[in-house]
């Protein structure tokens, strides 16, 4: 027998699999019997009514976290039984509402020994008067453990010249709907290791400012969006200028980098990003540290 919790947007066939799309967790018992099926998860029964919890793929996070069974005796004559399964759902099973149910497969392999044999008959159903499920969004972001740093800033950098320009690792994106990348970046970039006392910490401008009015320890800062991965990545002509809000909160106004719609991929999708950086020519010769933040939402 096989529960299937599944997208009803999915074909629920004789054989259904868990796999890394995220449309189905299929979870097995075998009466007495070893796990055995390819594309189920757990509950393998032994003679005790033990159920041994098996998740059978990598890469997949669906889990079952607990389960229960009743034991079944010698003769396996009970005519009904009940079952329990606790277990996480998959972080792309797709959002929606009222799109998830319950089914089942029941694979029934008996043999009447006093009559012809009865042929293996298998049955598949969703619940009669089946009740929906909603889910709701979810999304998560992975980033490199190593940030970025400009090793050669100068003062008077322009976004053009060549130190200005530092690349991202890749940063992946898990979303079970459609989805924004946004970031921002602080607007203050505390000093250490200034070669001269009294330095202060630099503040963040627009591009504009430091060209006309070139006010001291301030620099401006662009994200450029491409495609592709580290040697492959083409940059686009898209090329967002962080501007400070003043809203008291330490972060600048947030940038949208993207729309993307829904992956049904556990591996999900990945990114890199490019930074450029400009600098007023009074940019004091120390080290400056400021984070870049990284957002996901399911609006802008």
């Amino acid at each position: 027998m096989e529960v299937v919790f599944y997208n009803t947007t999915s074909a629920l066939n004789v054989d259904p699999s868990t796999t890394t799309d995220g449309a189905m967790a299929v979870f097995e018992w075998n009466r007495n019997n070893a796990f055995t099926t390819a594309g189920a998860m757990a509950l393998s029964q032994t003679g005790s009514g033990v159920l041994e919890i098996s998740n059978t793929f990598s890469g997949i996070t669906w889990e079952v976290t607990n389960s229960t069974a009743p034991a079944l005796d010698g003769a396996n004559s009970s005519t009904e039984v009940a079952f329990e399964v606790s277990f996480k759902i998959s972080k792309v099973a797709e959002q929606g509402t009222d799109n998830w149910q319950f089914g089942y497969v029941i694979k029934d392999g008996l043999q009447n020994l006093s009559e012809v044999s009865i042929a293996s008959n298998v049955a598949i159903e969703a619940d009669n008067g089946a009740t929906y499920y909603s889910m709701d969004w979810y999304g998560e972001i992975l980033v490199p453990a190593t940030g970025i740093s400009w090793t050669s800033i100068t003062p008077g950098m322009d976004f053009d010249d060549a130190g200005s320009l530092q690349t991202t690792g890749a940063i992946k994106y898990i979303a079970n709907g459609d989805y924004y990348e946004k970031v921002q970046v602080t607007e203050v970039w505390n000093v250490t290791n200034a070669q001269l006392s009294n330095v202060t910490n630099a503040n963040l401008t627009t591009g504009a400012i430091v060209n006309t009015t070139n006010p001291p320890q301030t620099f401006a800062l662009r994200v450029v969006t491409g495609s592709g991965l580290s040697s492959n990545f083409t940059p686009s002509t898209n090329e967002s200028e962080f501007q400070p809000d003043y809203d008291g909160d330490i972060y600048s106004a947030e940038i949208v980098l993207r729309n993307e719609t829904y992956l049904a991929d556990e591996a999900g999708r990945q990114e890199i990003y490019q930074f450029k950086v400009r600098t007023s020519t009074d940019l004091q010769n120390a080290t400056y540290t400021g984070n870049i933040k990284f957002t996901i939402s399911n609006s802008p």
